[in-house]
């Protein structure tokens, strides 16, 4: 049987470990976030660079500019600019957010209950933000997908 104070101590530090190890996971769930929208933007854009050039030597050699190669630069932009979209959305998510905090930690004890309402409120415009920001987010990995997929296929196929 172990001490009160034993236990005390093991409570603790499993506390504290769970706490650093959370903090470790949400660190590299952040990082990893931002590296999928750096590779996102990325991508893309060399994907378009390929398309305008693909493009360019199809006009200098007088051949038909092939629908594929339009396809995929115009779904490589679309999934940039959802990208973009996604980003501002997560700006709104933690705006709403520091909303929250900045007015309750001005509000009095009086004020409690007008606190919890204005955090209803703003939590569901984060919720809606946050479903909002999920579809954009599949939609601009989705899209790149398409887009690469066809410069694929196009490269594979049909220039050869």
């Amino acid at each position: 049987m172990e001490s009160p104070e034993t236990v005390k101590l093991i409570t603790q530090y499993r506390k504290s470990y769970t706490e650093d190890r959370q903090k470790r996971i949400w660190d590299s769930l952040f990082y990893s976030h931002q590296r999928l929208d750096i590779l996102i933007i990325t991508i893309s854009s060399a994907g378009i660079y390929l398309c305008f050039e693909t493009i360019k030597f199809q006009i200098q050699k007088g051949l038909v500019i092939e629908p594929i190669i339009k396809t995929a630069a115009i779904s490589l932009l679309i999934a940039i600019m959802l990208n973009l979209i996604t980003q501002w959305l997560s700006s709104k998510i933690h705006e709403y957010d520091y909303l929250i905090a900045e007015y309750c930690n001005d509000t009095d004890n009086d004020e409690k209950a007008d606190c919890d309402e204005y955090i209803r409120v703003k939590e569901i415009s984060i919720e809606r933000t946050e479903s909002w920001h999920k579809i954009a987010t599949i939609l601009s990995r989705v899209t790149m997908f398409l887009g690469l997929s066809s410069l694929v296929y196009y490269y594979c196929f049909i220039f050869s």
